[in-house]
């Protein structure tokens, strides 16, 4: 698979992975709904593999630490910082409530590990994939990057093991800790990406595909162990999911999935992460309601649904326009500034 600065085909596969989470959040609960939308569950499933293997592109097109948190953090926070004040906002207008301590602490996206509720259900996932990006960076900062396939296959090893073991004869501190620490219910994805993203740039080898299968098995055994899928589809519907996605990107590497790249996916692709911040509450919570009350009252939940959806995107795109993107550039642009202004003061002190 040929380097590029952006691979068309994994920004449509994160459009179609929020539109899975998009669809699941608008029928869960729902008496007329069609159960096959709750598969959408999985769809975060697909953003942790998708998030194992960019990352790691990431991060060896990164020079250092810094630059790799600059970019993450330009990435990740403007647009996020925005959806909680309109969130919040919108639900102190409808009548709801929104504490001013739960508020900053979601400001920090940490709050998942301080037992603070998130102010929208879809934040769950970010504290997870700050994690991640944290641990991803060790092997670069202490320069073990050669060794890191071997961290993978331990931490899969430890993972098995707390989970089997620590449901076993410590039930009690295994489910307090795992629900605290989240990324120990679904690291297998991300370490999937990464075996996906070795195979596809650096070379195949049989170890890296047997790393893959074991990944697939790990997620699989992870159903029942603290994961939100679980409480929605089956075990053997969660493994049919995991199959496609798993098998969505050996297409991915093969060069298979030119046919899913156009405007519509890539479009979605690129609102991916304010939709999936704004879509949730302010929908459920406010949008429907009013609809079912006022508006249309009896309507089928697919009229609701799309209703939802469009609202969503509108709003996700003018986040998406006017924030994310603005905000990501210039934090980065300014940040290759000052960097290279800091490098010009350094050669003007060095001694002659």
């Amino acid at each position: 698979m040929p380097h590029s600065n952006r691979l068309l085909e994994l920004d449509a596969l994160r459009g179609i992975a929020c539109i899975l989470v998009v669809f699941f959040h608008f029928n869960v609960n729902q008496p007329d709904a069609w159960h096959w939308l709750n598969l959408g569950v999985a769809g975060v499933d697909l953003f942790f593999i998708i998030s194992g293997f960019v990352i790691f592109y990431s991060l060896e097109r990164n020079h250092n630490a810094l630059d790799f948190f600059v970019s993450r953090f330009s990435r990740l926070y403007p647009a996020y910082w925005v959806a909680v004040c309109i969130t919040s906002a919108l639900v102190l207008l409808n009548g709801g409530t929104v504490h001013l301590h739960d508020f900053l602490v979601n400001l920090t996206m940490l709050q998942g590990y301080f037992g603070v509720e998130d102010i929208d259900g879809s934040y769950w996932t970010l504290g997870i994939e700050l994690f991640f990006y944290c641990l991803a960076i060790l092997p670069f900062i202490t320069n073990t990057v050669k060794w890191v396939e071997h961290f993978i296959w331990i931490s899969l090893f430890l993972v098995y093991n707390w989970h089997y073991w620590g449901s076993l004869y410590a039930p009690g501190t295994h489910a307090k800790i795992s629900n605290s620490a989240q990324f120990l219910n679904h690291a297998p994805l991300f370490f999937a990406g990464i075996f996906f993203y070795l195979i596809g740039f650096k070379k195949a080898t049989p170890d890296r595909y047997f790393g893959v299968l074991c990944c697939f098995i790990l997620s699989c055994y992870l159903h029942n162990f603290f994961g939100r899928s679980q409480w929605v589809i089956t075990i053997q519907e969660h493994v049919w999911m995991l199959l496609a996605f798993f098998g969505t990107f050996f297409l991915l590497l093969s060069h298979q999935l030119g046919f899913l790249v156009n405007r519509v996916s890539l479009f979605l692709g690129n609102i991916s992460y304010s939709l999936y911040l704004i879509h949730q509450r302010i929908s459920t919570e406010i949008i429907r309601p009013w609809l079912q009350h006022h508006l249309l009252p009896h309507m089928p939940n697919l009229i609701y649904s799309l209703i939802m959806l469009a609202c969503s995107i509108g709003v996700a795109s003018a986040i998406n326009f006017w924030i994310e993107l603005p905000a990501m550039r210039f934090l980065r642009q300014n940040w290759k500034r000052l960097k290279t202004k800091f490098e010009v003061k350094q050669e003007s002190v060095l001694p002659l």
